[in-house]
């Protein structure tokens, strides 16, 4: 082949990359609430599947609750609770996300229970959001909604 001929095939490819790109990053986002249902999406298929990575990228690093002083007591609990739970079936009902620019609040009710152990979970959840940096195709960047903080409602029953 010609110097010529490749020249013009790099050109061709640098011009059809540089278009997917355009695309990528001029493509209409979903709205938040879309994404934070994605997230919630995320977190579930996480804990069913036992795929504590996936359950540790929704929850922010600055995560704190009443029983977790930071995001690593969360990781250590989740990476021993989802193996002792690898038969976990979740459902989250009555969800309401409100989003007030970087921050979201979302109300839902959490249904769980695991066929192999007496395992059984249905409390009414606050979960707490920031849109927090990250990125797109490992280059672009973008932001994401994760999980800062969660209150635990009472358990039916107690």
């Amino acid at each position: 082949m010609k110097r010529t001929s490749v020249r013009l095939i790099q050109i061709a490819l640098g011009i059809a990359a540089g278009g997917m790109i355009a695309a990528v990053i001029t493509a209409p986002q979903p709205s938040d609430s879309i994404k934070i249902q994605g997230q919630i999406d995320t977190l579930k298929r996480g804990v069913e599947s036992g795929n504590t990575t996936a359950v540790l990228s929704v929850i922010s690093a600055q995560y704190t609750d009443d029983n977790f002083a930071n995001n690593d007591q969360v990781a250590l609990a989740l990476r021993r609770f989802i193996p002792d739970h690898d038969g976990l079936i979740l459902d989250f009902d009555r969800i309401k996300t409100t989003v007030t620019g970087d921050q979201a609040e979302t109300d839902l009710h959490v249904r769980g229970h695991d066929p192999s152990t007496p395992f059984v979970l249905n409390q009414d959840v606050q979960v707490y959001w920031k849109r927090e940096p990250a990125h797109r195709l490992l280059l672009l960047p973008t932001t994401t909604w994760r999980i800062v903080r969660a209150q635990y409602g009472s358990i039916p029953g107690e």
